[in-house]
């Protein structure tokens, strides 16, 4: 008979009926009972679906003193007293945003709700600020134990709104009144723990609540929310040894192929400079089970300790509960607008693979209709910290991992292209058939079709010039580099940009098991002065020891035709 497993609290945010309903938790209360002791007003920073619902849910049972639903776990063995406190809880992902005026009511109604809890009657106070004072102080007078105070996704009407500015800057105001009261009442409150994705500055949060302390990026709480490996080892193993069982193979092969596509979040100062960007090792073509997976983000987020690093909570629960590899995490929430700000901005998304940096001090912040898009990713979880410099006080940043990289990188790429799914994704498998059987006379002419079914609205359009100024042609090679790169990885080609020897820099590498493809794009000149930078240079020379077949291959895209025509790439093999 097989072994009945705790269920997994997938979507479940509740700490009781996590509890009650025999639901697998993975202890974090140790956590919790540090922060309680050695302070009293926090604000954590994380991704959607990263826990930070749950941890409010269980500061509410531990500060209401429910010891009982504690049993057997750190905090229920602790010191800890276990005194009772009136609870004031807001969840503003549940507070109506879509005008000031529904936002008003709407909180409005739950503190009235809370005040009801507590018997405190708060129906005659029209004001929102004199609401909040007064429940605060009749809460504290009518009380043994001062209340606490949980802010639940303070941010979420703001980044809900970051496209309508008009708007976020009316809720911001509502928000400032909000926390200004809040402060001028801090003494009257035991404890307050405030979430939220973004650090907004001017919210009054971080400008008028001088005492509360940001520990987003502390060390001693940067594993609190997702897994570590460790804990995946001791919570997850019969889970896994199910996952295993159902594809005939081992519990430790599960196990690289959950760290490849989940693990890889950092949200700590890393203990040491990691290594510059390497080549990945050598390797065969994916099997249609895992393609992608055998892609590791090399000289990144793998390179640091296990310590330091998460998985991401929900898409392991989700994988282990499927028995399937997917892209989970990404799916619950499609980046639509960050897409948009990236076209906007015209961010060069080759930045996202090789090095995008963003300084400690406005690490965790950023000003609305001022967005930072290097914040932006980090803060909603689609780039990580991957790199530290000491000197400079910069973090590097890239994709934590297989996840974020191909769907997010898929994303871009559809965007950019306006090509359906499905036609998209038969293009990747001919150009990955085709590629890694070296048949470059077809993967040339798939890349063509390619081009030419990319509709001409979406394509630069400075086809009809016939010279163009330096920054635009570098800007319009850019746009096709880019294409081929992420269109490179989506195959599952171990594929570099803008690689640098010691006398200038390729415009694409391309590695299969067999051969290193060294590749230069040219604008609306010839395909043979492509091949001609190649030897002038000698790019190949950092290759030959490699032991694999050096293919040079010089491209022209031809402007007229947004495309590379026929007679527009040379091959030659060294």
């Amino acid at each position: 008979m097989e072994k009945k497993l705790k269920k997994l609290p997938i979507g479940i945010q509740g700490f009781r009926q996590i509890i009650e309903n025999d639901y697998l938790y993975v202890d974090k209360t140790k956590y919790l009972y540090n922060l309680i002791k050695s302070g009293q007003v926090y604000f954590l920073s994380r991704p959607r679906r990263f826990g930070k619902s749950l941890t409010c849910s269980t500061f509410e049972e531990i500060f209401a003193g429910n010891k009982e639903l504690f049993k057997g776990l750190y905090i229920y063995n602790s010191d800890y007293e276990w005194k009772k406190h009136p609870i004031i809880k807001i969840s503003f992902s549940g507070i109506a945003h879509d005008s000031k005026e529904n936002f008003l009511i709407n909180l409005n109604q739950k503190l009235i709700d809370i005040g009801n809890q507590y018997n405190i009657n708060l129906s005659g106070r029209e004001i929102l600020n004199s609401k909040i004072e007064f429940l605060i102080k009749e809460l504290a007078k009518n009380f043994e134990n001062n209340p606490v105070l949980i802010v639940d996704e303070y941010d979420y009407p703001l980044v809900a709104n970051i496209t309508k500015l008009d708007l976020a800057q009316e809720l911001r105001e509502v928000l400032q009144a909000f926390y200004n009261t809040v402060k001028t009442c801090s003494e009257n409150l035991n404890f307050i723990f405030i979430t939220g994705v973004s650090k907004f500055s001017r919210t009054s949060i971080f400008s008028s609540m001088n005492n509360l302390k940001d520990i987003s990026l502390d060390e001693r709480v940067s594993t609190s929310f997702g897994y570590t490996k460790k804990e995946i080892l001791e919570n997850f193993t019969d889970y896994i040894t199910r996952f295993a069982e159902k594809k005939q193979i081992t519990n430790e092969q599960i196990i690289q192929e959950l760290t490849e596509w989940y693990d890889g979040y950092c949200f700590q100062e890393p203990p040491y400079a990691a290594p510059e960007p390497k080549a990945m090792a050598d390797r065969p073509v994916a099997s249609d089970s895992a393609k992608a997976t055998t892609d590791k983000t090399e000289g990144r987020s793998n390179d640091l300790p296990e310590s330091y690093k998460i998985y991401n909570p929900f898409s392991i629960l989700l994988a282990l509960d499927m028995q399937s590899i997917d892209n989970y995490w990404f799916q619950s929430g499609t980046p639509t607008f960050l897409i948009n700000l990236i076209k906007e901005q015209d961010y060069p998304i080759l930045k996202l693979e090789e090095k995008a940096e963003i300084n400690k001090g406005n690490m965790c912040k950023y000003e609305i209709g001022h967005v930072p898009l290097e914040n932006l990713l980090f803060q909603t979880g689609y780039l990580t910290i991957t790199d530290y410099n000491k000197k400079t006080f910069n973090f590097t940043l890239g994709y934590p991992n297989q996840e974020v990289r191909l769907s997010f990188t898929k994303d871009i790429i559809e965007s950019m292209t306006k090509l359906e799914v499905t036609k998209y994704s038969n293009y990747i498998e001919e150009f990955r058939s085709t590629l890694f059987s070296n048949d470059l006379e077809d993967f040339f002419k798939a890349i063509h079709t390619f081009f030419a079914s990319i509709p001409y609205d979406i394509q630069i359009n400075s086809a009809k010039k016939k010279t163009l100024s330096h920054e635009k042609q570098m800007g319009i090679e850019k746009y096709y580099q880019s294409i081929f790169y992420v269109t490179m990885k989506l195959v599952g080609a171990n594929v570099q940009v803008e690689n640098r020897t010691n006398i200038g820099r390729i415009d694409a590498v391309v590695k299969t098991n067999t051969h290193v493809y060294i590749i230069e794009f040219k604008i609306n000149k010839t395909s043979d002065k492509a091949l001609d930078q190649i030897h002038d240079r000698k790019y190949y020379e950092k290759f030959r020891l490699e032991n694999k077949k050096l293919v040079l291959i010089g491209l022209n895209f031809d402007l007229k035709e947004k495309n590379i025509l026929e007679s527009d790439w040379v091959v030659q093999e060294l």
